[in-house]
């Protein structure tokens, strides 16, 4: 087991996620590892510090994951650390108090799911209990009326609602205050229970240096969070994560254009 590195918050990190410079910003973001699944994200303003902190650390942390994990997996009870059931998300508490969390591996379909249009889908326990609810709803229709009509309109309809939702925010937030929820979203895991009020909760914790770096007024943007309907609130929340969608494929996002789009 490795002795680990005490961070300011004093936690001990064993697994150091060393993720680089932030696009956009000038600043380099490490996600430190204080048990299996949950992290501090630990911000550097210059390249030498956080080189330095990496250097400085490599002796005391395990250099994969899946060592770390493997190497704790049996005292994860002494430590107080649980872990997540199948109805969960994998979730990681930021520096700020935000649950911040992994992007879901899948992001396509491969070329021989387009062709055989067939998928894989693991039926959970929430799955489940949405189509029960849905799919009586779908009786007395046209033949091809099931599971894959069930789901799929369902989407459908949710995807409608946001990109109508996004046509009223188009005006609402000046960049700087769209690059400043962004930032926040980078590493924020959204559930379904934790969208409404999550943006806000994360701009009230935000350090106020943050707000000095992307030149935003504080007191106006959590106005406008605050004003926000719940429909709003979950539209804005898809819009952040497609622009971070984006970030993560190596695209610089034109966030004004995003914006007037409307979404995908």
């Amino acid at each position: 087991m490795k002795n680990g590195i005490m961070l300011e918050s004093g936690k001990m990190a064993f697994y150091l996620d060393c993720q680089g410079k932030d696009i956009g910003f000038n600043r380099w973001r490490i996600d430190a590892y204080y048990a299996t699944h949950f992290a501090e994200t630990l911000f550097f303003y210059s390249e030498e510090k956080y080189l330095a902190f990496i250097a400085g650390a490599k002796e005391s942390v395990f250099a994969d994951y899946a060592e770390y994990v493997k190497a704790t997996q049996h005292s994860r009870s002494q430590r107080g650390c649980r872990e997540p059931t199948s109805r969960e998300p994998i979730n990681i508490t930021g520096a700020n108090g935000s649950q911040k969390g992994a992007i879901m591996p899948k992001s396509t379909l491969s070329a021989s799911e387009r062709k055989s249009r067939t998928t894989k889908l693991y039926l959970n326990e929430q799955l489940a209990g949405l189509l029960d609810k849905y799919l009586p709803r779908a009786d007395g229709g046209p033949r091809s009326r099931g599971q894959s009509w069930t789901i799929t309109e369902q989407w459908r309809r949710f995807d409608t609602l946001l990109k109508i939702e996004r046509r009223g925010l188009r005006e609402l937030f000046t960049e700087g205050e769209r690059n400043l929820m962004l930032n926040n979203a980078l590493s924020t895991a959204y559930t379904a229970e934790t969208i409404p009020g999550a943006v806000l909760a994360d701009t009230e914790d935000e350090d106020g240096s943050q707000f000095e770096l992307f030149g935003v007024d504080r007191a106006a943007l959590l106005a406008k969070l605050r004003g926000l309907t719940t429909g709003q609130q979950f539209a804005l929340v898809d819009w952040l994560e497609e622009l971070r969608a984006q970030a993560g494929q190596g695209i610089s996002a034109n966030v004004e254009s995003l914006a007037k789009k409307g979404g995908s």
